[in-house]
């Protein structure tokens, strides 16, 4: 039950640093500015999303890219589309 795909497909598919304390990979409290830093890897280079005050507003930013980058074939089950499922409700 193995399916092939890319390596930067594989890597999205890796759990959670342990380090991070969101639950949500690449979203990240800035103490300093006391915002939260959403950011994504795309082919190998990682792009700033920005900075929001609200928790669930930068988890919907990095869910919107990962669609711009078309991960959901790779990754239906991220934690960024799974926090934004459950509170949409669906």
């Amino acid at each position: 039950n193995l399916r092939e795909v890319s390596q930067s497909c594989n890597m999205r598919n890796s759990s959670i640093p342990i380090t991070n304390k969101s639950g949500i990979k690449g979203v990240f409290w800035r103490n300093i500015n006391k915002v939260w830093q959403v950011q994504i890897n795309v082919n190998g280079k990682q792009k700033h999303i920005g900075y929001f005050p609200e928790f669930t507003e930068a988890v919907f930013h990095r869910f919107a890219a990962e669609q711009c980058a078309w991960w959901e074939i790779c990754d239906s089950k991220s934690p960024a589309a799974l926090y934004v499922k459950s509170q949409i409700g669906v």
